[in-house]
């Protein structure tokens, strides 16, 4: 079956020769590109009407695990030049509106839903007295965080935090590199336990974010989905000390503050008391230290 006469063969060639030519301009430098044609056809053909046995390739053993894993070596790594600016550390949902200090556009039915630390369709509850033993270095206090409780409905949750609306209201964009990079900022690591930290947001110096452009107060109206007050966003200790006024989210630091109305900046936080001290995210932390002489910020607004 492998084997032509030569006759079969030229035949070939030429009908091949002939089909592309056709579509070739008529031109002789490209006639000359075809001469070569033949030649091409002819050592397929020689290639095929060979013995069929394939060749006796060497089996390769390939690594059960990553390279440089089970050596003690320099390990490999890789640098990344990326263009971090201001509006990275801002907000993850910025105003829908440019320039707005004020954000009221949650919208659970989204329909993909925020993205950020906390999964989209569960629900929170603030855990603001852990049980666990602190690791070296760190107190109880390091370890107050969110704890996913369940599953939510339609995003919203009863008597919990919707996961969707803490991405929406908290979350910052460099957290969604983080993330991506590197599973996000684990605050806490352990064996047991992982503890993701938003941001440090810029708490004055070198400037304020609290209720800006940059990152806007978050405003959750309280008349939100019908029957489900505040969209199902929050829990009812929250919805009854709102005492029917939309609740206002602020953030500063590794902070988030709830409260009813939009004031206060990033040294009076005094106006945001809805729910216990334990609403503020990871633990209090500053530097009031002046930056040193010589700094100089990667980008200005």
């Amino acid at each position: 079956m492998n084997q032509f006469t030569r006759s079969s063969h030229s035949s070939f060639i030429a009908r091949a020769k002939t089909r592309l030519a056709a579509c070739l301009p008529n031109t002789p430098l490209s006639w000359m590109g075809w001469t070569t044609v033949p030649l091409v056809l002819g050592a397929s053909f020689m290639a095929f009407s060979q013995s069929a046995t394939p060749p006796a390739y060497p089996t390769v053993n390939l690594a059960a695990e990553p390279l440089y894993a089970a050596v003690t070596v320099d390990k490999p790594t890789l640098a990344l030049a990326l263009s971090v600016e201001y509006p990275t550390v801002g907000a993850q949902y910025p105003a829908p509106v440019r320039a707005a200090t004020t954000d009221n556009s949650y919208d659970p039915t989204k329909s993909d839903g925020y993205l950020g630390y906390y999964d989209a369709e569960s629900c929170y509850s603030y855990n603001n007295a852990p049980t666990e033993t602190p690791a070296s270095g760190f107190t109880s206090t390091d370890y107050k965080r969110f704890d996913r409780i369940g599953s939510a409905t339609d995003r919203k949750c009863t008597d919990a935090f919707s996961g969707n609306f803490l991405n929406w209201a908290s979350n910052s964009a460099i957290d969604m590199l983080r993330l991506a990079l590197s599973g996000g900022d684990r605050y806490v690591d352990t064996p047991d336990l992982t503890i993701l930290q938003r941001a440090m947001l810029p708490n004055g110096d070198p400037i304020c974010m609290w209720n800006s452009s940059n990152f806007p107060a978050k405003q959750l109206p309280r008349n939100g989905g019908g029957a489900n007050k505040y969209w199902g966003a929050v829990p009812d200790a929250l919805i009854t000390q709102a005492n029917g006024s939309d609740i206002w989210v602020a953030n500063t630091l590794n902070r988030i503050y709830f409260g009813t109305s939009k004031t206060g900046g990033c040294g009076n936080t005094s106006a945001y008391t809805l729910g216990s001290a334990g609403s503020q995210i990871g633990p209090i932390s500053n530097n009031s230290s002046a930056l040193p002489s010589d700094a100089a910020q990667c980008a200005a607004e």
